[in-house]
């Protein structure tokens, strides 16, 4: 069998999909966030669904914004011509705040931070306003 592990953001709320007198049956959707190979960030949206005790687990324990690891496995739905992805969750569970540890988290967050500020410098620097202004002071001083 197909077997997939997630690991990644729970964008919507879970909805359950089965009436009460069936088999519990909801769904959720889930980005996931990786670095590509030229250093870019790529999010990737997955329909996440769950049936018997882990759909009712999901409704309970999930909400928007929660981190979630998922084991589960890929399945097709077709739908006239087209065929549909989803992952089939076996079993789940809802992570820390953050995923990254206090040192890691502080270091990507420092260097976000010092991208940002070579970013502004370089707006700055190149703006024929901020020259414009400089000129104009010269001139008075």
């Amino acid at each position: 069998m197909n077997h997939v592990f997630l690991s990644g953001t729970v964008e919507t709320v879970p909805v359950l999909l089965s009436k009460e007198s069936q088999t519990p049956h909801a769904c959720m959707d889930l980005i996931v966030s990786h670095q590509t190979s030229n250093g870019t960030e790529k999010k990737e949206h997955y329909p996440i669904h769950a049936w018997h005790n882990v759909a009712l687990s999901m409704l309970h324990t999930v909400k928007p914004t929660s981190r979630v690891s998922i084991k589960g496995y890929l399945c097709q739905q077709h739908i006239g011509c087209e065929a549909r992805v989803y992952v089939t969750a076996e079993e789940f569970h809802v992570s820390a705040k953050h995923p990254l540890r206090p040192a890691r988290r502080n270091a990507v967050l420092a260097s976000n931070q010092e991208k940002r500020v070579d970013e502004n410098t370089q707006i700055l620097n190149s703006s024929p306003v901020i020259e414009e202004v400089e000129t104009t002071c010269n001139e008075t001083a």
